[in-house]
C-alpha cells in the first residue's frame, strides 16, 4: 500500500537548513530588545510591587460591589419608570 501521507519528503537536508536560517536570523534580531530572565527576576523581586489584598480588603470590596450593583439597579428602574410614563399616555 503506497499512501502519499506516509511518505517522507525527500531532498537535501542542508538545503532545508539554509532556507530557515534567514527567518531565524530576522526573529533573533527582532527579539534583541526583549528583557532577559535576570531582568525579569529582578523586577519581580522588587518590594514596592509586592502589594497583596487582605481578607478585610476583599470583604470591603465585595460590600462595595454589592452596593454599586443595587444602586445601579434602582437607578435603572427609576429611569425605566420615568421613560414609560413619558412615552406612554
Amino acid at each position: 500500500m503506497n499512501h502519499s501521507k506516509n511518505k517522507r519528503r525527500t531532498g537535501n537536508a542542508a538545503s532545508s537548513r539554509r532556507g530557515t536560517a534567514a527567518p531565524i536570523k530576522r526573529i533573533e534580531e527582532k527579539l534583541e530588545h526583549v528583557s532577559t530572565r535576570d531582568d525579569l527576576k529582578a523586577y519581580a523581586t522588587r518590594d514596592d510591587l509586592k502589594v497583596f489584598a487582605t481578607r478585610e480588603d476583599l470583604a470591603n470590596m465585595k460590600i462595595s460591589m454589592i452596593r454599586w450593583s443595587v444602586g445601579s439597579m434602582l437607578a435603572l428602574a427609576g429611569i425605566t419608570v420615568t421613560a414609560l410614563k413619558w412615552f406612554l399616555p
